[in-house]
């Protein structure tokens, strides 16, 4: 698992690599890749991933991985890198909402974490 920084360069969540799943710092599965796309549990889509990061439906970053590219925001020193979890349960893949036409890469950070 490689660790996903948030704005401040602090570890906020658990990229697992092998299945695309997003998981907190607790254990708990937030959300999955689906080719580029991000979905939490429910099926809801919440943003897209590229180049080691995640935007949300706004084009702002959300979390990046250390070695993120094309981000457009100023990399925050990154800080710490916590245990890794323990996994919680898997929960099989719900039903997927439709993707949203996606905007442009803003040029800033989430305003509010979509996990």
């Amino acid at each position: 698992m490689d660790p996903l920084y948030d704005q401040r360069g602090r570890v906020y969540a658990w990229l697992e690599t092998a299945t695309g799943r997003f998981i907190g710092l607790g254990g708990q599965q937030l959300a999955f890749l689906a080719g580029d796309n991000v979905y939490n549990w429910s099926g809801a889509h919440l943003g897209w991933w590229e180049h080691g990061h995640m935007r949300d439906r706004r084009g702002a970053v959300v979390v990046f991985l250390a070695n993120a590219t094309n981000l457009i925001v100023g990399k925050p020193g990154l800080s710490g890198r916590p245990g890794i979890p323990g996994i919680s349960g898997v929960p099989g893949r719900p039903g997927l909402s439709g993707v949203p036409g996606r905007p442009g890469n803003a040029g800033g950070w989430t305003k509010q974490m979509p996990f």
